[in-house]
């Protein structure tokens, strides 16, 4: 019973969560070029820091021919979107995932229990101070910190003779959203989609 009751704790606090939001993630940066991985899960990690490495080398190079007149100045850093300034700020792949999971999950905690201590999201409002915020603010710091630091945050809240089963609940879900989302866009099924889709009648 206890197993069944773990395992059911696991899918829905590792495998779902995690698989989800690996979809989303792995979809949206190789719909945005930003990772050519193919469907190789296993890179993903790497050319996540792979690009990383290069914003530093762009960012250094630019930093350095600053003020000088060049005819080729170094090109700019590429940008990216703030979630995936994120997932590559947390290491990329599995650990980022993770991290970023982490991170919702203890902000919205932190964010509830911040309007519930007023009383609601209009007394809130209507009361909120700097001193407030700057708690807030804080603990949002204090956030990143706990998610970088995941696997702590997890140890303390999952029992240790169950950790191995989470852990490769939440890899799984890592692994399948990941694969399901580079097959997505490889094999281009959001257009297949829209593209099967019968036009309006005109009558």
């Amino acid at each position: 019973m206890e197993l069944i009751r773990q395992a059911i704790s696991a899918l829905t606090t590792g495998l779902l969560p995690v698989g989800g939001l690996s979809f989303a993630l792995v979809w949206w940066a190789a719909s945005q070029r930003y990772i050519e991985v193919g469907e190789n899960v296993g890179q993903i990690g790497k050319a996540m820091k792979t690009l990383t490495r290069e914003r530093k080398k762009a960012r250094k190079a630019r930093k350095k021919n600053a003020g000088r007149t060049s005819e080729s100045p170094p090109p700019k850093p590429r940008k990216f979107d703030r979630i995936h300034e994120k997932w590559m700020a947390f290491g990329g792949g599995f650990y980022g995932v993770v991290s970023i999971y982490t991170y919702l999950r203890v902000e919205w905690r932190e964010l509830v229990d911040f309007v519930s201590q007023f009383g609601g999201l209009l007394a809130m409002l209507g009361n909120i101070s700097v001193n407030a915020l700057i708690g807030l603010l804080i603990n949002s710091i204090l956030n990143f910190v706990t998610a970088v630091t995941w696997p702590l945050y997890w140890f303390a809240r999952v029992p240790s003779e169950w950790l191995l089963l989470w852990l490769v609940t939440a890899y799984a879900g890592f692994w399948l959203g990941a694969k399901l989302a580079l097959l997505s866009v490889s094999r281009n099924w959001t257009a297949d989609w829209r593209s099967s889709t019968p036009p309006d009648d005109p009558d």
